[in-house]
């Protein structure tokens, strides 16, 4: 995200104050030193400074894609940010050493989320499975284009 929410921005402050990112390696959490594996990342069509943090995208990430190594990175907090556009990007290397990326593009992130909970909340008031789910493993990736209208592209290519 290029901006965040007071919300937001508070939890990540306060999940940064531990002095640890959280990532999986081989199926395990490992705790590093925070700033460790800062890197600088070019979607949405502008560079951006991230570095690894312990966010909930990390465990949404693990659990859906069922990968052993995952990292979920976060805007590095010292890092000018202008903008309220949202934008998500993933990389997934197979064990084939093929390497898929992919951005989507949702707009203004506060409004996206509440798009994604208003379009969850009348699928699920439409009749569901019963169970514990987590929002895509009941209605699948489709839900964030859906309720948004957003723009994924795969390996630079805009994906229908």
């Amino acid at each position: 995200m290029t901006r965040q929410s007071d919300g937001v921005r508070q939890t990540i402050q306060a999940s940064l104050s531990q002095g640890v990112a959280i990532t999986y390696r081989n199926g395990q959490v490992v705790r590093e030193a925070l700033g460790s594996g800062a890197t600088v990342l070019t979607f949405g069509g502008a560079q951006r400074q991230l570095l690894p943090g312990p966010v909930g995208d990390l465990e949404t990430a693990r659990l859906a894609s069922g990968a052993a190594n995952v990292v979920a990175y976060i805007a590095n907090p010292t890092a000018h940010i202008s903008g309220t556009e949202s934008y998500t990007w993933a990389e997934v290397v197979g064990p084939d050493g093929r390497t898929v990326t992919a951005e989507l593009h949702a707009g203004e992130g506060v409004r996206a989320t509440a798009a994604i909970a208003a379009e969850t909340t009348r699928r699920v008031l439409a009749g569901v499975k019963p169970g514990a789910w987590t929002a895509g493993q009941l209605f699948g990736a489709a839900l964030v284009t859906d309720a948004t209208g957003a723009q994924v592209t795969v390996n630079r290519q805009l994906s229908r």
